[in-house]
């Protein structure tokens, strides 16, 4: 055999020995995997169940939730010395279950010598993962008004475990309404929040931030009806408007309608003012409206124009008034005018229509508040007027509430005496300003383009004397 041959053996040999070698490693390893390498091909008896120990490391019976499984953590001995060709099986509700535990729960496990004859075991060992708490973070506004819709507290959670679905369910405690987790509060009623995770898995811990909501009554606007009558005529039943409601609200949620009560009798003007109202979503405010018991009705007639007016108001017996025109251009208008520029109630598009003076010819007129009605008047019904009392006392008020219906111009007045009729001229008050805008931007173009040109003047003079300078000094 040539040294070619020799040496091609020697090679073989030694390549089907590495290979046995890995081949071995790879057993070895196997075998220590699956815990089994010691003990692999051994049998035990009865007599060698005195030779185990079996010793749970310290807290391996009591876990926390973590999102996965979590196998009994145990020491099992053979003769003092480490011993793993054992199995665990896991038991919950006495009941085995497949592969190792991950819920929380409560359950047993006992550890079972392999290949043991009888069964060598460590009997039942307590085992519980116990649930995992998350910490809820409650925030946002905590105090509301009633509007009739739901409101809720902003609730987050830190601490589920990655893959995990959790959600923390609230559930709102009202003194009144107790509802179901889950269900949103909508009536007036202190609510404590109580938190439930979705997912049994979890316990709620630490919570952070205020854990109540409450919700305050809204409030209802309730107006009397104004009345008027004629002293001796029967009282009619005495009314109330209602505004302030909420979304689809009415009067069903008024547990106790409001009334309205008066014994006035008299002539004059008296207040009614609603009481008793209650709910419980809403407060009331109550608005007084005014019963006027008028003695009589005065007429008279504008002297100098076909016009004549009608008095309703409080009162003596054979009161007489007698009416006059006052031309809008003469002295005696333009003082009118003045008293009424003085007491700042005209802007500078207020115009001076009609001018009307009610003087009284016999007679006492006592009355705190009428409602005069002037005929003929000749008003434009589509422009905005206003009225100006100058009454006897040299009392001035203004007028804006009136109506203008078929040439009868009615308003309410504290008083009675000259009765000027402005034009509220509020398109020429736009006009103005949006002129003096127009003028303003003008002035400002006008401005920048100033600035602009003398700028760019300064600009061009300034290159020419650097253009200048430059050519001065070239070679």
């Amino acid at each position: 055999m040539d040294g070619l041959a020799i040496r091609f053996k020697r090679k073989v040999i030694i390549v089907m020995a590495i290979v046995v070698a890995v081949l071995c490693v790879a057993t070895l390893a196997i075998a220590m995997q699956s815990g089994s390498v010691a003990y692999a091909s051994a049998s035990y008896t009865d007599a060698d169940v005195s030779r185990f120990t079996f010793n749970i490391q310290e807290g391996a019976s009591s876990l926390v939730y973590n999102g996965s499984e979590q196998p009994l953590k145990a020491v099992v001995t053979l003769d003092g010395e480490s011993f793993d060709d054992y199995s665990v099986t896991y038991f919950q509700n006495n009941q085995p279950i497949d592969g190792v535990p991950k819920d929380a729960g409560n359950y047993t496990a006992i550890i079972s010598v392999n290949n043991s004859d009888p069964v060598i075991s460590s009997g039942k060992i307590s085992y519980k993962i116990t649930q995992k708490p998350i910490k809820v973070v409650v925030s946002g506004a905590d105090t509301f008004t009633y509007t009739g819709n739901p409101y809720t507290r902003n609730v987050s959670r830190i601490g589920v475990c990655e893959g995990d679905e959790c959600e923390v369910i609230t559930t709102y405690l009202g003194s009144t309404d107790k509802l179901e987790a889950g269900q949103l509060p909508r009536n007036v009623d202190d609510y404590d929040l109580a938190f439930t995770p979705s997912n049994p898995n979890y316990i709620i811990g630490e919570v952070e931030g205020n854990k109540t909501l409450k919700i305050t009554k809204n409030t209802l606007t309730v107006t009397a009806k104004n009345v008027t009558i004629t002293v001796g005529d029967a009282l009619p039943e005495l009314t109330y408007d209602i505004i302030g409601f909420c979304g689809t609200d009415g009067v069903e949620q008024i547990s106790t309608m409001p009334k309205i009560n008066t014994n006035a009798s008299v002539v004059g003007i008296h207040d009614l003012i609603p009481s008793g109202g209650s709910s419980r979503n809403y407060n009331f405010n109550y608005v007084k409206g005014f019963l006027t018991i008028n003695a009589v009705t005065t007429n008279g007639q504008i002297e100098g124009t076909s016009s004549s007016f009608t008095i309703n108001g409080k009162f003596a017996p054979s009161t007489h008034y007698l009416g006059s025109s006052v031309e809008i251009k003469s002295d005696e208008a333009k003082a009118y005018v003045k008293t009424a520029r003085e007491y700042r109630m005209l802007n500078f598009t207020s115009k001076i229509r009609h001018i009307y003076k009610l003087d009284i010819q016999n007679g006492a007129q006592v009355s705190e508040k009428v409602s005069i009605s002037i005929d003929n008047v000749p008003l434009n019904a589509k422009k905005d007027y206003f009225i100006i009392v100058i009454d006897h006392n040299g009392v001035v008020s203004k007028v804006s509430k009136y109506t203008f219906v078929d040439g009868v111009l009615t308003f309410n007045s504290y008083g009675i005496g000259t009765v000027l009729v402005f034009e509220d001229n509020q398109a020429m008050m736009i006009i103005y300003i949006t002129l003096g805008i127009i003028v303003a931007l003008v002035i400002a173009l006008f401005v920048a383009s100033k600035i602009t040109y003398l700028n760019d003047k300064k600009e061009i003079e300034d290159k020419k004397k650097h253009k200048k300078h430059k050519s001065k000094y070239q070679w």
